[in-house]
């Protein structure tokens, strides 16, 4: 699709750890693994990195924006920004 925008999200390992073991607990879910393993959660996230640089795709890192403040940012970008989307504040 010529007009397509993908944008890649990306997280701190330990913050996405932490989101993820929140979700467990509200499923009452107490088991371990490869979920929360930190590795393979870091492995995840380099996976990710890599794909979007691969593909030429633009990244926010969302590990401190708020949904809004995320939604802003590819707005800007589907609105002519172009590559890393910085974080602010």
């Amino acid at each position: 699709m010529k007009n397509t925008l993908v944008v890649g999200l990306t997280i701190s390992p330990d913050r996405l750890i932490q989101i993820r073991r929140n979700r467990l607990l509200s499923l009452k879910e107490n088991r371990e693994s490869t979920y929360i393993d930190v590795e393979s959660v870091r492995e995840e996230i380099i996976h990710a990195r890599r794909t979007y640089e691969r593909n030429g795709w633009p990244t926010i890192d969302v590990t401190r924006r708020s949904v809004e403040e995320t939604a802003a940012a590819v707005l800007n970008l589907l609105h002519g920004g172009h590559g890393q989307v910085e974080v602010l504040g």
